[in-house]
């Protein structure tokens, strides 16, 4: 599936770190999204309104998505698909000294940075099927922290860097949304929707609205919303509704707004943000193609 567990291509959703201060710098303060309005699905990036957006791979012949920018704006790492085979890549936040981190002969997917910048999430089938590893941002010391048979995904760093959120179909009842310690002990469901497909999840950035909480996705009703749910399993809220699917959320940096990207038709996913106020605005219209929201850092 961030793997692809959603729908079509869909890029995974990955953690947003609060800004830090002063002028923001690279892909901070940016929405980064994959896109296929020029051809192949690429990595692009967008201000906040939409507006400057930039293609900063455009590479023939290879889908690129996922992107996720670093804590400090410097860099972006994405999943590339490489003669078949999945791969994780960084590169400059203008799209320069492009690097695989991944290893060789494996399927890696859904890169999530950690808050200090020097590591890097992601889900491989290196050890068999789709488990968690945490490996240094330039793909040294690999280490596994999932091991339960079937499809762990996904990985979402807290925003002080001590758990993991992730996503798994463990236990044969679907996706559901998991939290372990950065270490890989002690992990918890989070979410119990028995037979409810719930994944992508995106931590609410610290600060004075918190870091408790966790915006994901779920099916209830067979069609793709937004949910937010505390880190231990209280307070479950529905945040968008109706009979069109919205799934992979990010929220802003100062958590209060969250983007996310809505399947308008089979073949027309766009960018969307929500307010607190409960109103939507479309920040990708009038784009062919799909247009799917990955982080907002």
């Amino acid at each position: 599936m961030r793997r692809a567990l959603a729908v079509g291509w869909v890029v995974v959703m990955v953690l947003s770190l609060t800004a830090r201060a002063g002028a923001a710098t690279g892909c901070q303060g940016r929405i980064l999204f994959g896109s296929n309005r020029s051809g192949d699905p690429d990595v692009w990036s967008m201000n906040a309104d939409g507006s400057n957006p930039t293609d900063l791979t455009n590479t023939v012949g290879v889908s690129e998505t996922q992107p996720e920018c670093s804590p400090d704006g410097s860099a972006i790492a994405y999943r590339a698909s490489v003669v078949g085979v999945l791969q994780v890549f960084t590169m400059d936040s203008g799209g320069g000294n492009i690097a695989d981190i991944s290893s060789v002969g494996t399927n890696e997917q859904t890169p999530d940075w950690s808050p200090s910048g020097t590591q890097i999430a992601l889900s491989s089938d290196r050890g068999g099927d789709y488990d968690i590893w945490v490996e240094g941002a330039d793909g040294s010391n690999p280490v596994q922290l999932t091991t339960d048979p079937g499809v762990d995904s996904d990985p979402e760093w807290s925003p002080d860097g001590s758990q993991i959120a992730f996503c798994s179909d463990r236990g044969g009842n679907g996706f559901s949304l998991w939290i372990m310690d950065a270490s890989g002990q002690n992990q918890t469901q989070v979410s119990t929707l028995t037979d409810i497909f719930a994944c992508y999840p995106n931590w609410l950035p610290a600060g004075p609205r918190g870091g408790g909480k966790i915006a994901f996705t779920a099916q209830p009703n067979g069609i793709n919303q937004i949910f937010s749910i505390a880190t231990n399993g209280l307070h479950l809220q529905q945040l968008t509704f109706g009979s069109i699917s919205d799934f992979a959320p990010s929220y802003s940096p100062d958590a209060t707004r969250l983007a996310f990207t809505r399947a308008l038709s089979p073949t027309d996913q766009d960018v969307f943000v929500l307010r607190s106020n409960g109103v939507t605005k479309d920040l990708t219209p009038n784009t062919p193609g799909i247009d799917a929201v990955s982080s907002w850092t």
